[in-house]
């Protein structure tokens, strides 16, 4: 029955990744809270940037908070952000980001070399398991 399964959708490439990346700021600042949630490696950057180079001006101008909890070391400060590290004995940990913005999650990762691909998981049972577990995290960093 409709509702019941959750909505899955995959996407691939720079148009892909800037797809999800809009529908994060587009579902996030239609909350009365605006702010999500996020774990990111620093190997991911460039493929959210890339094909979006505005995303964090935009997240800013629409009032969107963030926490990042970042996968070993790097990242940048930004208005409205927040970011808290996991060490990694891994030099270079593979490129990975997922979102977590009730109802929904994403997830960005990097297959062949320098293809970046996603997965948006419209979930709220799922996204509110996620949150909860990032929120546990978030206080004993």
């Amino acid at each position: 029955p409709e509702g019941m399964a959750a909505n899955v959708r995959h996407y691939e490439g720079d148009a892909g990744i800037e797809f999800v990346l809009r529908d994060i700021l587009a579902t996030v600042a239609a909350n009365a809270a605006p702010f999500y949630r996020v774990y990111s490696s620093r190997q991911i950057r460039k493929y959210l940037y890339r094909p979006f180079p505005t995303f964090t001006r935009q997240r800013i101008e629409r009032e969107i908070g963030v926490r990042v909890i970042a996968i070993g070391p790097g990242g940048e400060d930004a208005p409205l952000a927040e970011r808290k590290w996991i060490p990694t004995t891994d030099q270079n940990p593979p490129a990975s980001y997922v979102a977590i913005y009730p109802p929904k999650c994403a997830m960005i990762s990097v297959i062949k070399q320098d293809y970046p691909t996603a997965v948006i998981l419209d979930a709220q049972p799922i996204a509110l398991a996620l949150s909860l577990a990032f929120d546990t995290l978030w206080e004993r960093l």
